[in-house]
């Protein structure tokens, strides 16, 4: 896990290069507050979004990170904040 933030690169490939050398199955990563799930050379990229604020995507998220074993899956809800 790792927030992300830096000043080369995307919030993404800074996640990647953060555990180039390390052998993990998933990366989670935030900083950007863009959900998304992509599959890289074998590892699981999880950037779940933010539950509290959304900034310009237009739904507020959150990823469920299901482990099974040796099977990882990561699903992103989406909703509309009732408080707004």
């Amino acid at each position: 896990m790792i927030h992300g933030d830096g000043k080369r690169g995307t919030t993404a490939s800074r996640a990647r290069d953060a555990f180039a050398e390390d052998d993990v199955d998933v990366v989670l990563f935030g900083h950007s507050h863009r959900p998304s799930i992509a599959r890289k050379d074998g590892r699981l990229y999880v950037n779940p979004g933010s539950p509290t604020d959304k900034r310009m995507n237009p739904l507020y998220s959150f990823a469920i990170l299901t482990v099974d074993g040796d099977r990882v899956r990561a699903r992103l809800k989406f909703y509309v904040s009732r408080a707004a």
